[in-house]
C-alpha cells in the first residue's frame, strides 16, 4: 500500500521511506500539501448529506473525505436509516467517506465489543462497507472510537487517573482486535482503519496514548484533533499546534508504537474550542485558518512523516460563516485554493 508524499522541499514518503526532492513554493509545492476533507453539521442542520452538499456548493468539491459520526447504538451505512441511505448515496456519487463509529450499544462500553452477537454485527458492517465501496471506490475510512479520552466520563474523574470500568486500555485494544479480525474475515481491504486521539500535549505528558495503541498491524492511518480556544489571540496558534502535534507523534514513535510510518491526518481542527457558547468571531476564525495555510510548508517538511489530509470541523461553535465577505469564509477559500 503506497501513499503519495505530502512534503515540500524534502520528501516523497512511502510508509516511512523518504527520497529528497527540491521544490519551490509553486504549483508543484501546492500538489504536495495535504488535501482537504470536511466535517459539517451546522447548528440546526439535521441531515448530514444536506450539510455536506451545502458545503461543497459553498466551497467546491473536496479532494479528501467527507466525514460522518455514528454514536453507540448506530451503524455505518445502515440502509434502514436516513443517515445510512445518505452515506450510500455519497459513495455512489463518488465521494470519499470517513465514518467514525463507536461499535457498542447505547449506554455500553468498550468491553461490550465481544461475544457472538458483537462479532456478527462487526462482520455485517464490514460486508456492508465492502459492498458499498465496490470496484470504483478507492477507500472508506473507518475510525473506531475516535478521541477515546472522551469516553472516560466517571463522575469521580477515574479516566485520567485510572480508566473507568469497561473503558480500560486493554478493553480498547481488544475492541480494535475484534474490528480488525472482522475486516480480515470478510476481506474488506478497502476499509482503512483510522486511530484518532485528541493529541493534546498534556495527554502525552500523562502517557495516555501508548497504552491505547491498537498495534502496528491494525492501524492504517493515524489522526489527531488540534483546536484552539475562541479566546486565543495568536493568529499562528492553530498552525503552530498542528506543527507541534505532528512532531510529537514523530518523536514519540518507537518500534512497538509506530505512529510515524503511518499516513497522518488532522481528523478535526477548529478555532473555537470550549463547547457551546464559546464561539469566537469571524476575524478570529479567519486568522486561525490563515495560520494553518501559512503552516503548511513546515507541516509537510517533517522528514519521514506524511500528513495526507486535514478535515475542518465545520460544526457546533466552529462553523464557518455562510457569507462570502466574512473573514473566516474567505480564509477557508484561500486554504482550499492552496491545497490540491
Amino acid at each position: 500500500m503506497k501513499w503519495k508524499a505530502m512534503a515540500m522541499g524534502a520528501a516523497v514518503t512511502t510508509l516511512g521511506v523518504t527520497a529528497s526532492l527540491t521544490a519551490p513554493a509553486s504549483a508543484q509545492a501546492q500538489e504536495e500539501f495535504p488535501v482537504l476533507g470536511h466535517y459539517r453539521t451546522h447548528p440546526g442542520e439535521t441531515v448530514w448529506w444536506d450539510s455536506v452538499t451545502a458545503a461543497e456548493k459553498e466551497y467546491g468539491a473536496f479532494s479528501g473525505h467527507l466525514r460522518n459520526y455514528h454514536a453507540p447504538g448506530e451503524e455505518p451505512l445502515d440502509g434502514t436509516t436516513e443517515e445510512g441511505k445518505a452515506e450510500r448515496k455519497a459513495i455512489q456519487a463518488g465521494k470519499k467517506l470517513h465514518l467514525s463509529w463507536r461499535p457498542y450499544p447505547k449506554g455500553g462500553n468498550w468491553a461490550d465489543v465481544k461475544g457472538e452477537q458483537s462479532r456478527n454485527q462487526l462482520r455485517d458492517v464490514m460486508r456492508r462497507l465492502k459492498s458499498a465501496c465496490g470496484d470504483g471506490c478507492t477507500d472508506v475510512w473507518l475510525s473506531i472510537v475516535h478521541e477515546p479520552e472522551l469516553d472516560w466520563r466517571d463522575p469521580d474523574n477515574c479516566g485520567e487517573v485510572a480508566p473507568c470500568e469497561g473503558f480500560e486500555n486493554a478493553d480498547y485494544r481488544r475492541m480494535w482486535q475484534e474490528v480488525f479480525e472482522a475486516r480480515e474475515d470478510v476481506g474488506a481491504d478497502k476499509v482503512k482503519l483510522v486511530w484518532i486521539v485528541q493529541g493534546f500535549r498534556e495527554h502525552w505528558d500523562k502517557k495516555l496514548y501508548k497504552p491505547l495503541w491498537p498495534g502496528n498491524d491494525k492501524v492504517d492511518i493515524v489522526g489527531q484533533d488540534p483546536y484552539i480556544a475562541a479566546t486565543e489571540q495568536d493568529k499562528n496558534a492553530l498552525g503552530d499546534r498542528m506543527i507541534a502535534g505532528a512532531r510529537r507523534f514523530k518523536s514519540e514513535s518507537d518500534p512497538q508504537h509506530d505512529f510515524a510510518s503511518k499516513p497522518h491526518i488532522f481528523a478535526e481542527y477548529g478555532c473555537d474550542l470550549g463547547g457551546e457558547g464559546a464561539r469566537g468571531d469571524a476575524e478570529h476564525r479567519g486568522n486561525g485558518i490563515d495560520g494553518v495555510r501559512e503552516a503548511l510548508p513546515e507541516i509537510v517538511d517533517i522528514p519521514n512523516f506524511t500528513v495526507i489530509e486535514m478535515e475542518f470541523f465545520d460544526a457546533r461553535s466552529n462553523w464557518i460563516s455562510d457569507n462570502d465577505n466574512s473573514p473566516d469564509n474567505q480564509a477557508y477559500r484561500d486554504l482550499k485554493n492552496a491545497t490540491p
